[in-house]
């Protein structure tokens, strides 16, 4: 299932929301668009809903969110087992959508948060694609003690108020994006960043004892955009993800692309 809070030229807010089978879900892909053609080229049976908000009729605020919770009922039971977060985000949508995760897709076992090369929708795209993970993130339920640090680990019994309680692997992407994103890798603080909201949504996994198993990393960077300091940065997070017990195994499909070879 594919869940997105996009945006259109002439509406103020929309959302769509795509249901498909999980054996159309296959490897390689480096971003958004590569895994959904997949998907749409190779789907027998799919399903799409889509809504759009218009700004005269409800002024500035957000009701994207607000349309979760018409479908939640009829979500009510599913056996969706991929679940697709795109990088595109507001602070109602965060609100809204740990609660459909929580009601709703209790089932999913791997979760896809890659970007996109669409500039479309660039006024959303703030943050990188690993900030789809605070969504994970269940805001009506007590903080738990976190150290960051690998030691006196013993999380407690899993809840199921918490989002998605059966997940085993997440798959994220890091890229270079077209110049009209808002947000792309092209500087330390941009793979710094990336890094550290992966591993605050696995810190909070793994503290609450519901802990990722595998990791994937997918995406497509320009080589002569890649400097020492990002590639040390880069090398010394990676290490944190076993050696801090956030997952058991990370594989990392990144390729690194000759200059202008941007998509």
């Amino acid at each position: 299932m594919y869940i997105s809070r996009g945006t259109r030229k002439d509406f103020h807010a929309a959302f769509s929301l795509t249901a498909f089978s999980s054996k159309e879900v296959r490897a390689p892909y480096h971003n958004l668009e590569e895994l959904t053609k997949g998907i749409y080229s190779r789907a027998h049976h799919a399903a799409r809903i889509s809504a759009f908000f218009s700004l005269l009729n409800m002024g500035d605020e957000d009701r994207a969110g607000d349309a979760l919770g018409v479908l939640a009922p009829l979500l009510a039971k599913n056996s969706v087992r991929h679940l697709i977060l795109d990088e595109l985000s507001t602070a109602q949508w965060e609100t809204a959508v740990p609660g459909l995760l929580r009601t709703c897709l209790s089932k999913v076992t791997t979760l896809h948060c890659v970007d996109s090369c669409d500039p479309v929708g660039k006024q959303l795209d703030m943050y990188p694609c690993t900030a789809a993970l605070r969504r994970l993130k269940a805001t009506d339920v007590p903080e738990v003690e976190r150290d960051g640090s690998p030691k006196g680990e013993t999380p407690p019994t899993p809840r199921p108020e918490y989002p998605l309680p059966a997940l085993k692997t997440v798959v994220v992407s890091m890229m270079s994006k077209p110049a009209e994103k808002y947000w792309t890798i092209k500087a330390y603080a941009d793979v710094r960043e990336w890094w550290d909201e992966l591993v605050k949504g696995l810190t909070y996994r793994r503290d609450i004892g519901l802990r990722v198993r595998t990791l994937r990393i997918v995406g497509a960077l320009v080589q002569e955009k890649w400097n020492s300091r990002m590639a040390k940065v880069d090398a010394k997070m990676l290490g944190r993800m076993t050696e801090y017990k956030l997952v058991d195994e990370v594989i990392d499909e990144r390729t690194f692309n000759p200059p202008n070879s941007e998509s």
